[in-house]
């Protein structure tokens, strides 16, 4: 073999390579800007339909469905406000916490009628969060601990 066709064979081998792992970091850019933390988290941003399973101290499991609209990202913090649940009457609450690329811890705080109600959550995020589940608790009006798992679903 000449020393110009193994030039020319190292080249070829090289442009295989490069095309391999150019279409392999296309497949998988979102997985690795998120394990890098450098996804702007706007898939996070929008409507979600929410799902709280409610377990209470007398062992009794209720559940509630409500919409949170998380308004805003700033890197690792957001927000957000859900304007009441159609199933339960506790009235409108905000959202504020923090993410990373596997997760989102988050309180929550009453408005208005509902003004004495907090709460802590935490969900496990996907690779594509379109779903996200976890678990939250918080004191009731009636000075009760409740708590319980979570499911959200994002809209559209």
């Amino acid at each position: 073999m000449t020393d110009e066709m193994q030039v020319a064979l190292v080249k070829g081998a090289f442009s295989v390579g490069g095309v391999i792992i150019g279409a392999l970091l296309t497949i998988f850019r979102h997985d690795i800007a998120r394990l890098f933390g450098r996804i702007r988290n706007d898939d996070l941003k929008g409507r979600w339909k929410c799902v709280w399973n409610v377990k209470r101290e007398s062992g009794e499991v209720e559940r509630l469905e409500d919409y949170v609209e998380i308004t805003k990202i700033n890197g690792k913090y957001i927000r957000g406000r859900s304007d009441g649940t159609p199933s339960a009457d506790f009235g409108s609450y905000k959202i504020e916490g923090r993410n990373n690329p596997f997760s989102i811890c988050f309180s929550y705080f009453g408005t208005g009628k509902a003004r004495n109600l907090f709460g802590v959550a935490l969900l496990k995020r996907g690779p594509y969060p379109s779903t996200m589940e976890g678990n939250w608790w918080q004191i009731t009006h009636e000075n009760e601990i409740v708590g319980g798992t979570t499911v959200w679903e994002k809209e559209g």
